[in-house]
């Protein structure tokens, strides 16, 4: 489920974001299929996991792409295939016949720890647009998850900004 959740929810931020999708995505429910159909659309559609960089107070200063260790654009339908063969057994016959391994709580962790990795802190490049959407899964003083909709400025179009009042200057942001 985890992994058609990934699919479908990168299907609806594109869909938000005017990205016309066709009845087929709209009716597919299988991860690597839908991902296929979305990137015809949207080459980069599928989440990228970063990390926070702090400062000695503890406020983020600037973000670090993270490279490996996360649920991979070709590992979903990997995963999702495993999953479906363990979790349909098919007839009576096959019920309990997979081998239950001392690898097997090593090998579910692994996966577990990818997902993690991958949804912990992400974001979605929007279609046609510098901007993105990051996501996080726990803000740390409120427990909840989190999103906000970001986009890459030149200093000249910060300052315009400043001059117009929508960005305070520095002092007031370490306030």
């Amino acid at each position: 489920m985890v992994c058609e959740l990934i699919a479908l929810a990168s299907v609806m931020a594109h869909g938000d974001l005017g990205v016309v999708l066709n009845k087929k995505i709209k009716d597919e429910d299988r991860p690597g299929v839908l991902l296929k159909m979305l990137e015809k659309v949207h080459q980069e559609c599928y989440p990228r996991p970063f990390r926070q960089i702090l400062n000695a107070q503890g406020e983020p200063t600037n973000i670090a792409d993270i490279t490996a260790g996360f649920l991979t654009r070709d590992e979903l339908p990997k995963l999702y295939g495993i999953c479906g063969n363990e979790l349909h057994q098919g007839t009576l016959e096959k019920i309990g016949r997979y081998p239950q391994t001392g690898d097997s709580y090593k090998i579910i962790l692994s996966w577990y720890e990818k997902i993690l990795q991958l949804l912990g802190m992400h974001k979605i490049k929007v279609y046609n647009s510098t901007a993105e959407i990051w996501v996080g899964m726990e803000n740390a003083q409120t427990k909840q998850p989190f999103w906000s909709f970001m986009e890459k400025l030149t200093p000249e179009q910060v300052e315009e900004l400043r001059k117009k009042g929508v960005i305070p200057g520095m002092a007031a942001l370490r306030r």
